[in-house]
């Protein structure tokens, strides 16, 4: 029976690897590791700087024009199962063949190539081309663009959630986008959060007293988890038994979010096929306790009538009237379990791995720009109606351009997704309706086109550049809602951190990136300095 085993399991995982490999990579065409420079063996490429001039992104509906031509083709996915397990274990260590097809597809069809989804074909479109993004956001608006994620992004994230919702003005969409904005955040939150970054400050401090080592990504994720879980239930809404718990299950759901979406009792202890499994399970668990969070708000409200008073993101999404019964559960189920993982992972990740960049490549000239001007901003100073529209990042343009090249060079995000509800034209190629399109980052990460010196982090490329700067927080109706409490935490945790502290990496550590966000493996051990 053992012989049998140790045959039939690695043939059971090379056939469902054949078919679901793409989800594990990314996505076939992209890992999020791809075109990471501190992976790749870089060697100066021969392309050349294409114009982009020489295409155009002309937004139609229909595809009528007599110009149209034919994409070029991601030859890296292969049919053979082999093969495909092979090109997963090749695109985490380097494959330049990805900037190659993106440097070809700017030259000739406006940035634009073929490649596979899911197994599915599929077009990549370039995050780096303005306009490009300026037409899907409008094809999106008219319903020619519909989300389109993987089922193990949408199962475990939940399918009444944002992230799968394709209704640009529904009522639960305009609360969110309310409860997250800057003035909401300013007026309600603001307080919590600098109290929450207060406290870390005087962690830092004393491991820079005793000489003790601090992992800088575990910090940065305590703050933030903190501060989304306040955003959504209100200061009082946890226990500290329950912020534990909760987030214990969010680390199990990141795990499984780009898993291989299969739960089979043959497969689920192979170590490959377990996080889908767990994640899944955590979700199931945080569920039973987001119930009881919404029985306890609901009989809050009904108690106070109208003279009650939100206290958090929860609050405002029972207040609403445009849902009710199971709809508005599953909608506030979803809805929490998205913003904790998206407010607290991915804000974690990109202030660790700017830290990382402001470390390996900032000059001292260049970091000590950066906390000059974190030292002259206040942020109490800023009322919630002049605050800037696009986030305070603007009232720090170093932090802004080094958190651009940070998002460059590591990106946390590498593609979002989108789905044609019928035919559409973008530059000169025609989508057929039904076929996924790929809004990628990565391709465009290391493009000689975009960035002369691709290969190395600048942080302050974007203040004087026109190098176009990453489209960080997404499009259209599916832009991130989110982004405003981010650029708040992450001014006054650089400020307090950097304004306060000389920093060192403990040698010898892997700071090399981990999916699902890039975050260095090792959490980045720093040695502190009270500056």
């Amino acid at each position: 029976m053992c012989g049998v085993k140790k045959i039939l399991l690695p043939t059971i995982a090379l056939a469902v690897l054949s078919r679901k490999a793409e989800c594990f990579s990314l996505f076939n065409d992209a890992s999020l590791l791809v075109t990471h420079p501190h992976l790749r063996n870089h060697q100066d490429s021969s392309l050349p700087s294409f114009q982009l001039s020489a295409a155009s992104t002309d937004l139609e509906a229909e595809s009528s024009s007599s110009s149209l031509v034919e994409p070029i083709m991601d030859n890296s996915y292969s049919k053979n199962p082999i093969k495909r397990v092979k090109h997963l274990i090749v695109n985490l260590k380097a494959n330049d063949q990805q900037t190659i097809i993106h440097e070809e597809s700017l030259k000739t069809t406006g940035g634009v190539w073929k490649t596979k989804f899911m197994g599915r074909p599929a077009y990549g479109v370039s995050a780096y081309l303005p306009e490009m993004t300026k037409n899907l956001t409008k094809l999106e608006s008219q319903g020619l663009l519909t989300s389109d994620w993987p089922e193990s992004v949408l199962n475990t994230l939940g399918h009444s959630s944002l992230i799968a919702s394709n209704e640009a003005s529904d009522s639960g969409r305009k609360v969110f986008l309310e409860a997250m904005s800057t003035k909401s955040i300013l007026n309600q939150s603001l307080s919590g959060i600098e109290e929450t970054v207060d406290g870390m400050k005087k962690h830092w401090q004393e491991c820079a007293e005793t000489g003790e080592t601090t992992t800088f990504a575990d910090d940065v994720s305590a703050i933030t988890y903190k501060v989304i879980a306040t955003a959504v239930f209100g200061p009082d809404g946890l226990t500290d038994g329950d912020m534990k718990q909760l987030r214990k299950w969010t680390d199990s759901i990141a795990k499984g979010l780009f898993a291989i979406p299969i739960d089979k009792p043959i497969i689920r202890n192979i170590p490959f096929f377990r996080r889908y499994p767990r994640a899944m399970k955590a979700r199931s668990e945080m569920r039973e306790l987001l119930l009881d969070k919404i029985a306890e708000r609901k009989a809050a409200i009904a108690k106070n009538g109208a003279d009650h008073e939100p206290v958090g993101m929860l609050d405002a999404f029972l207040l609403e009237g445009g849902l009710e019964g199971d709809k508005l559960v599953d909608f506030c189920v979803d809805n929490i379990i998205l913003s904790i993982f998206a407010g607290y992972d991915t804000t974690a990740s990109v202030s660790t791995n700017l830290i990382l960049l402001l470390h390996d490549y900032a000059t001292k000239e260049e970091l000590e720009q950066i906390r000059s001007e974190l030292e002259a901003f206040d942020m109490q100073s800023i009322s919630a109606n002049s605050a800037p529209a696009n986030g305070v990042l603007e009232c720090v343009p170093s932090l802004k351009s080094a958190f651009y090249e940070s998002f460059r060079f590591r990106p946390v995000v590498g593609s979002t997704f989108r789905k044609t509800t019928g035919p559409i034209q973008l530059g000169n190629v025609a989508f057929p309706a039904n076929t996924t399109v790929q809004w990628s980052h990565l391709h465009g990460n290391n493009s000689p086109t975009f960035f002369e010196t691709r290969e190395r982090a600048c942080p302050l490329r974007f203040l004087s550049t026109n190098e176009p700067p990453p489209f960080i927080f997404g499009y259209g109706k599916h832009k991130c809602p989110g982004q405003f409490l981010a650029q708040i935490e992450m001014v006054l945790l650089m400020k307090a951190f950097l304004c306060n502290f000389d920093f060192s990496l403990i040698p010898d550590q892997d700071t090399n990136p981990t999916v699902p966000f890039n975050k260095p493996k090792s959490g980045l051990k720093l040695q502190l300095t009270t500056r």
